[in-house]
């Protein structure tokens, strides 16, 4: 039964006192309110029945056979802590009182007693379980509530990581559509060459090899994307390989300019193909896809330009050659700095229809990669990424290095001013993840 209020509810209340005729008054007194009253003539009959089925309230007569009023409450606390036991004495027994209260009694009753007497000294235990009843139902209340936020909170955030899968998915289908349709209008050119007798274009065929093999490369885009979501359910990631930095970045450029909006100046400046990086290409590719589309996105609110660019940071060792940092640079509005440092936070966007995941999914993809990110953006001047790798040098490139000049990857001259606000990603991490060192090939 409900004990939810002090008044008009059973509390289930154990009486036990070894007077059978104070027994009955004080059972006949809580009864008459509506409580579940249960007797017992002695401190072991009581403890016995208490022991079977615990009850809310315990009122108990200090001296009795068998077990004091004292000995049954110690044994009440350490099985059932919250309990309230209330305690009946005789005149004259106060230092057992005292006794009785610091050992956690509720409260007590001293014989003789009229029946209001009686209920009045009840009233704070009633009213301690009440409460007690009331913040457990209000606790189990706020945990069905959080469960229930909880329950929305995740299928929203399902709908927004479908929503972000299918933006990620949408740019190698815009790249794979395109092609497919340069192969099939080659088909039909054939096909009326064929016709008329005429040999196919050497020219033309080598142009739909090429395209095949770039619809193969989307198909193996889209392929990465399902791994990186079974990914975040605890599915290892592909492993990385050494590969040509040049070669994936041009391939990230080639995909991102199907989503180039007209009027936007995008340049690629590729370092040389003896720059070699330890990556999964199509992580990094989506990385930089990502970048590039996003500051397609900026400059189409004010600005003209991107440049996809690299710069290298050389050390002075042979066993490894340092850094280089892939940099994306747009001459749009800029980034208030207010949410310079949301950025890469999933889910996290300005813009209308925006899923908050493109940036997000960069920094993941190039986290996962033991790259760096890092954003430099001013208010009205642009914004700038870079991604920041080691890097080793392919065979006859270290030999070359050594003639040239240092600083020779040097940086384009910036749209932008020279001030600018600087954040580096690491809240995310909570140490840098370690660059791993290479060594020439033999």
């Amino acid at each position: 039964m409900s004990e939810a209020r002090t008044e008009g509810v059973a509390f289930r209340i154990l009486l036990a006192d070894d007077e059978k005729s104070l027994r009955d008054v004080m059972s006949r007194c809580l009864r008459r309110l509506g409580h579940q009253v249960v007797t017992a003539a002695d401190g072991l009959e009581a403890w016995m029945r208490f022991h079977e089925s615990p009850f809310s309230i315990v009122v108990t007569d200090i001296r009795m056979p068998g077990l004091s009023g004292i000995e049954l409450l110690e044994r009440i606390r350490k099985e059932k802590p919250d309990t309230e036991v209330v305690l009946v004495s005789g005149f004259g027994d106060t230092s057992v009182v005292i006794e009785a209260l610091r050992h956690g009694a509720s409260n007590f009753v001293e014989k003789p007693f009229t029946e209001s007497e009686f209920l009045r000294q009840m009233e704070p235990a009633f009213q301690r379980r009440a409460l007690a009843l009331e913040t457990a139902r209000l606790q189990n209340e706020l945990i069905r509530l959080r469960e229930k936020e909880e329950r929305e909170r995740r299928a929203a955030a399902l709908g927004r990581l479908l929503s972000g899968l299918a933006h990620e998915i949408h740019n190698p289908l815009t790249f794979i559509k395109g092609n497919a349709e340069l192969l099939d209008q080659f088909c039909r050119d054939i096909r009326r060459q064929g016709a008329k007798g005429t040999p196919p274009d050497e020219a033309m065929l080598a142009e739909m090899q090429g395209l095949l093999k770039d619809l193969w490369h989307g198909v193996r885009r889209i392929e990465s994307m399902v791994e990186s979501v079974r990914a975040l359910g605890g599915r290892p990631l592909a492993s990385r390989r050494e590969t040509k930095l040049a070669g994936v970045m041009r391939l990230a450029f080639r995909e991102a300019m199907a989503k180039k909006p007209s009027g936007v100046n995008a340049d690629l400046i590729p370092p040389p193909d003896v720059f070699l990086v330890e990556i999964n290409e199509p992580e990094m590719e989506s990385c930089f896809v990502n970048l590039l589309v996003n500051a397609f996105e900026a400059v189409v609110c004010g600005g003209s330009s991107v440049r996809f660019y690299t710069r290298e940071i050389p050390y002075d060792t042979t066993e490894f050659f340092g850094f280089v940092e892939v940099i994306v640079e747009d001459d749009g509005p800029g980034i208030p700095q207010a949410i310079l440092d949301e950025v890469f936070t999933p889910f996290f966007t300005t813009k209308t229809g925006g899923t908050g995941l493109g940036l997000s999914i960069a920094y993941e993809a190039a986290k996962r990669n033991g790259a760096q990110v890092e954003i430099d953006s001013e208010e009205g001047k642009g914004t700038t990424v870079t991604v920041r790798m080691p890097f080793r040098l392919a065979g006859e490139g270290n030999d070359v290095r050594q003639n040239e000049q240092k600083g020779r990857f040097s940086r384009p001259t910036p749209l932008r001013g020279a001030n600018r606000h600087s954040i580096r990603r690491t809240k995310r991490t909570s140490k840098k993840v370690p660059s791993p060192r290479h060594s020439p090939k033999e």
